[in-house]
C-alpha cells in the first residue's frame, strides 16, 4: 500500500498514460513493474510502435503494457479515459490540441479518489480552474504539477 497525504492507494493502483510517447512509455514500463495495471491514450486511440531512439529494456517499445487505449478526440472516450483513473500522469507537450486539456469539465469526469501528475508543460492543466476550485475539490482531487 502507498499513502499519499490523506489517501491510500493499494495495489494494483490503476495508472493512465495521457500521451504515450518516450517519457510516458517508460512511466507505463515502471508502473506496470509495480503491479500497476496501466491504460493509455493518444488523440486518436490507437495503440502505436515507439519511434526514435529508444534505450534497450526502456519504454514500451511495442506498446504492449496498456491494457486499454483511449482516444482524447472522441469525447465519450475521453471521458471514459478519465473515469477510470487512480492516477492520471500527464506527460504532454505544449500544443493547441493539449493546452487545457484538463478544465472544470474534464476534471469532473475523474473519480473522487483520484491523482493527477503532471510531468509535461504547465498549460495542459488550467490553473485558473485548479485555483479556484481548490477549495471545493481539496477532498477529490489531488494535483501535482512540477
Amino acid at each position: 500500500m502507498v499513502t499519499y497525504g490523506h489517501r491510500l492507494l493499494t495495489r494494483p493502483t490503476l495508472i493512465m498514460i495521457r500521451a504515450f510517447i518516450q517519457i510516458g512509455r517508460e512511466c507505463a514500463r515502471l508502473s506496470a513493474a509495480f503491479g500497476a495495471k496501466v491504460i493509455a491514450s493518444t488523440s486518436d486511440g490507437q495503440k502505436k510502435p515507439q519511434s526514435g531512439y529508444v534505450e534497450d529494456g526502456m519504454g514500451d517499445v511495442d506498446g504492449s503494457i496498456p491494457e486499454a487505449w483511449y482516444a482524447t478526440r472522441d469525447e465519450a472516450s475521453f471521458r471514459e479515459f478519465l473515469s477510470k483513473s487512480d492516477v492520471l500522469l500527464l506527460a504532454l507537450p505544449s500544443t493547441g490540441a493539449t493546452h487545457h486539456i484538463l478544465s472544470s469539465t474534464t476534471l469532473s469526469h475523474l473519480p473522487s479518489h483520484a491523482i493527477v501528475v503532471n510531468i509535461g508543460r504547465g498549460d495542459a492543466i488550467d490553473t485558473y480552474v485548479e485555483l479556484t476550485q481548490e477549495h471545493e475539490r481539496a477532498a477529490r482531487v489531488t494535483l501535482l504539477s512540477v
